[in-house]
């Protein structure tokens, strides 16, 4: 029984295999139980006396099986084991070894010959004032605003960045997203003051459209939820499972690292460290927590982030992108008259008739013909990937993605200037949409006759 918490090259279950042989003992065929954290456990998956160390009841479960194995049974479970171990030799490690450096290596060196270009904010100005239907997905945390966690921070967020949101949303041609890791109630909390503002919350497992574009919402939860006006991409039951197989895991990190805590949100759990009295050792913790998350439990669809100061533990899907796809597929408007005068959220959007259709649905016209995306983490990379195939499969025509920072990335381009960068290029955006609202103002004025008594 070997049931190791974390193992790489250690070879005592091949070596209790080759001396199960019975050459030299009566005793043979005897069952192997395996911890799945052990670098032998990739190559004997289908062993069925697989377990989760940490979970007591399927390690005694293992026990109690290999013990009441039939003969037969040891047998062909025996054999089965040895033919891969005897397959899996030294020089076949280190031929595959070898081989998975140099594809690394050759990867590594094309991303770093192929250098992100900075964004062109000209590029990007025309491109906005040449589209009539636009689809803007912006990150909340690192992007709009600096990074804080939400028990360290005040749930508000800064007017600069509502103002910003407001004026853009103030143009009908715009639909304005913000994708967030934060819940949904959170969400809706920072930005009650930008009225017609489509949500993303938890990393794409919650998407809430704009009011007046919200199809019928999924059933309402547990009633943990601010309002029921969000589209559920996950499955809760699914969420409460997998939570009570991953959180003694998390809370052996968190036990053994001071100043350290546990949060559970709607669809994942986060180990944060940002407060631990000794940070070397804390990210030692988080790098080897995550390990043994994805470890053992990729299998089974989850993966663990570590991100600044957390790791987060979650789906592998819904992400990002996934929300994206959902905000696009459903995205229709169709224009049916504008109001006479320029003036709030809700009047200028007064004459913009707009629906929610199913994916099977298509029409060129309902597409946007302008999609701008910006982040600045690992978990904004889905969505990068998503914006950037519709663009390189001409469904959408002009498609941005931007990411703030210098790092190995997906997006077409990068800022430097972090949040202030962000903010100050969506004001630019903002000044070719309040020009061209004057302008057509100013021509409408025009055509006003003049009255009988002047």
């Amino acid at each position: 029984m070997v049931t190791s918490l974390r193992e790489g090259m250690n070879l005592t279950s091949h070596e209790f295999i080759h001396c199960q042989d019975g050459l030299l003992s009566s005793s043979k065929h005897g069952p192997l139980i395996l911890s799945e954290f052990t670098g032998s456990a990739s190559i004997f998956n289908y062993h069925p006396l697989l377990v989760n160390p940490w979970n007591y009841q399927e390690c005694a479960d293992a026990i109690n099986t290999a013990l009441e194995m039939s003969p037969e049974t040891r047998l062909a479970q025996w054999t089965r084991l040895n033919n891969t171990a005897k397959d899996h030799v030294t020089t076949r490690w280190v031929n595959n070894f070898t081989e998975a450096l140099d594809r690394a290596y050759r990867q590594h060196s094309t991303r770093e010959t192929v250098a992100v270009p900075r964004l062109s904010i000209p590029n990007l100005c025309n491109a906005y004032r040449t589209s009539s239907r636009r689809l803007l997905i912006l990150d909340y945390e690192g992007t709009l605003v600096s990074w804080g966690q939400p028990t360290s921070t005040v749930l508000t967020t800064p007017q600069r960045a509502i103002d910003t949101l407001t004026d853009l949303l103030e143009d009908p041609l715009n639909t304005v997203y913000v994708m967030s890791s934060r819940m949904p109630e959170d969400m809706e909390r920072l930005f009650s003051r930008v009225p017609g503002l489509g949500l993303i919350a938890e990393n794409g497992c919650f998407v809430r459209p704009p009011p007046m574009l919200s199809p019928t919402p999924s059933p309402p939860t547990t009633g943990t939820f601010v309002t029921s006006n969000w589209i559920r991409l996950i499955d809760m039951t699914k969420m409460n499972d997998w939570k009570l197989s991953l959180s003694p895991m998390l809370r052996y990190f968190q036990e053994r690292t001071e100043g350290s805590w546990i949060e559970e949100t709607h669809a994942s759990l986060i180990f944060h460290y940002e407060r631990a009295e000794d940070p070397q050792s804390a990210e030692r913790h988080a790098s080897e927590c995550a390990n043994n998350v994805n470890d053992s439990c990729g299998n089974h669809s989850l993966r663990a982030i570590q991100m600044d100061g957390c790791v987060v533990a979650g789906p592998v899907e819904p992400n990002k992108g996934t929300a994206a796809n959902v905000v696009f597929s459903t995205y229709t408007r169709r224009e049916s008259r504008r109001s006479s005068s320029a003036g709030s959220v809700s009047s200028a959007r007064q004459g913009m008739a707009i629906e929610w259709k199913s994916e099977t649905e298509d029409n060129d016209e309902d597409v946007p013909d302008f999609i701008l995306v910006i982040g600045d983490g690992r978990d904004d990379e889905p969505a990068f990937r998503w914006a950037n195939e519709l663009g390189e499969e001409k469904k959408v025509k002009n498609v941005m993605t931007v990411t703030l920072g210098f790092k190995n990335t997906e997006a077409m381009a990068t800022l430097n200037q972090g949040v202030t960068g962000a903010l100050s290029c969506l004001g630019k955006l903002v000044d070719i949409s309040q020009r061209r609202d004057s302008a057509s103002l100013a021509q409408k004025l025009s055509y006003i006759p003049a009255s009988n008594g002047e």
